[in-house]
């Protein structure tokens, strides 16, 4: 502590400076190892002076014990480490902090609030587990059960709740991180309550003096990586269709000392649909699976909890790393142009922490004209390549078309005004019209859209037709008409000229 070292100092240099001052009074030499001889015939003065010593050090021991009792009320600091740089990080003070002043097991703390905090915050912490018991005169609230609030299940409600937590009975921050640290300061006593931008950490935490909260990796902590092929995983955001299958590897990290129930769990966003069939999720330590008596496994299309026992984590040494995998269908109620995350938590000894990955789709909207007015009637199909390939299938529901491979390769147009097109990964598209609108000519190359990797904006695509009449393809019926015609006018002609040739060398 900062205030006792500057204490000691005084109290060290007051020693030696009184020394010096007694030893000249007596005539003697200050060797830094003097003792406290009175030479023959001082002895009297001497335990005078040594009566007014003791009284010097009295005090200064005294204001050592009231610096010390008041140094937690005005230099209280919460130091968050392995934050992320560039994310801020806010602390809520939830909960007065008071204690009898002892030390050891004869210490003991209580946590509180006045009637108005609790008029004001008492319903959202007493919904996130706390219990409170109302004094006998109804002007404080005390926290009962502080020791068995489920921190992690309290601070996770607390962070869906700001805003019924408000600034609580004080806001600090937001401190951003910088170094992998962020630091809180002048926060007084109390218990607080940590959270992030990030969205990688939430942390009750109750201090009355210096506090360090390691954010995670030298703690078990959670790391998720994800990608479009089984066992090729990466930790950034994957540009997807709908209907592609996205594969995670979600580990778990043990830390020195481990033994406590673990709870791991996945949270999908409406876009994703969870492949939990048996076999389907796995869970292995060093390459070999864990048998299922070590853990508990719940799953549904919307996520899974794994429940890993305690005696089980005792018995693994630091380091040793759990490995999830599992996968996803991207399905038509993906976002489009945003972020869709999959969240992956875990829970122990009072602790949560979270990890996320991302995946993004894209969509286009297809507009039919003449140059100026809408045209009904079109039909496409939609390619990945200028010339050749195989048309992309689609369903349509009350938005639009989505990309479904058990779906059917025609689109419709519409009325012209515009269709939505979804479930698309970055790249170029080509439309192919298949059917042009009454009266006008079917256009005879693919137009092309390009769907760029991370716009916010829908890409658009306007196919304009021509008014007319086209002849029929070569080979066709009707071009076979007018080549009959066009023969039979030749070979008219030609009787005619051979005719009036006759005719004439006749004359």
């Amino acid at each position: 502590m900062a205030v006792w070292k500057i204490v000691s100092r005084v109290i060290r240099q007051t020693a030696i400076i009184y020394q010096l001052w007694l030893n000249s009074n007596n005539n003697l030499p200050f060797t830094g190892e003097q003792q406290y001889d009175c030479p023959k015939g001082t002895e009297k003065k001497g335990m005078n002076n040594m009566k007014k010593l003791r009284k010097i050090f009295a005090l200064l021991i005294a204001m050592v014990m009231v610096l010390g009792m008041s140094v937690s009320a005005f230099a209280a600091t919460v130091q968050v480490k392995e934050v992320i740089n560039g994310e801020e990080y806010t602390a809520y003070k939830i909960l007065n902090y008071s204690d009898n002043g002892k030390t050891g097991d004869e210490r003991a703390v209580s946590y509180y609030l006045t009637k108005a905090e609790y008029d004001q915050i008492g319903t959202v912490l007493t919904d996130a587990g706390f219990t409170f018991k109302a004094s006998s005169d109804g002007t404080q609230y005390t926290v009962s059960n502080a020791d068995l609030v489920d921190v992690a299940g309290a601070a996770t409600y607390l962070k869906e709740h700001l805003t019924d937590l408000g600034n609580a009975l004080g806001k600090f921050g937001p401190v951003t991180g910088a170094n992998h640290q962020a630091n809180f300061t002048g926060l007084g006593t109390g218990y607080f309550f940590i959270t992030s931008t990030a969205g990688s950490f939430a942390a009750l935490h109750d201090e009355t003096d210096i506090a360090t909260v390691v954010e995670k990796n030298t703690v078990t902590t959670p790391d998720k990586k994800q990608g479009l092929e089984d066992g090729t995983y990466a930790d950034a955001q994957l540009d997807v269709n709908i209907g592609d299958t996205v594969y995670y590897d979600a580990e778990i990290k043990i830390g020195k000392g481990a033994n406590y129930e673990i709870t791991a769990t996945d949270t999908l966003s409406t876009g994703l649909t969870l492949n939990h069939t048996d076999g389907e999720i796995t869970v292995e330590v060093n390459g070999t699976a864990v048998p299922a008596a070590n853990y508990e496994l719940t799953a549904t299309d919307s996520g899974f909890e794994i429940v890993f026992a305690a005696n089980y984590i005792a018995t693994l040494a630091e380091n040793t790393v759990i490995k999830i995998e599992y996968s996803a269908v991207v399905n038509e109620n993906a976002a489009i142009a945003t972020a869709i995350p999959n969240t992956f938590e875990i829970d122990y000894s009072k602790q949560h922490f979270v990890d996320h990955t991302d995946i993004k789709t894209y969509d286009v909207n297809l507009k039919k004209t003449d140059g100026t007015n809408a045209l009904a009637g079109a039909k496409f199909n939609l390619f990945t390549s200028e010339k050749g390939g195989t048309a992309l299938t689609f369903s349509k529901d009350n938005t639009g078309y989505y990309l479904d491979a058990e779906g059917t390769a025609e689109i419709d147009a519409g009325d012209g005004t515009g269709v939505n097109i979804r479930g698309l990964e970055p790249g170029t598209y080509w439309f192919e019209e298949t059917v042009a609108p009454d009266g006008y000519n079917k256009l005879d190359v693919r137009k092309s859209v390009e769907v760029v990797k991370d716009a916010t904006n829908t890409a658009e695509i306007t196919v304009i037709n021509e008014q007319g009449t086209v002849l029929p393809s070569t080979g066709g019926s009707g071009t076979t008409i007018f080549y009959i015609i066009g023969a039979i006018l030749v070979i008219g002609a030609g009787v005619v000229l051979v005719t009036r040739r006759r005719m004439n060398a006749n004359k």
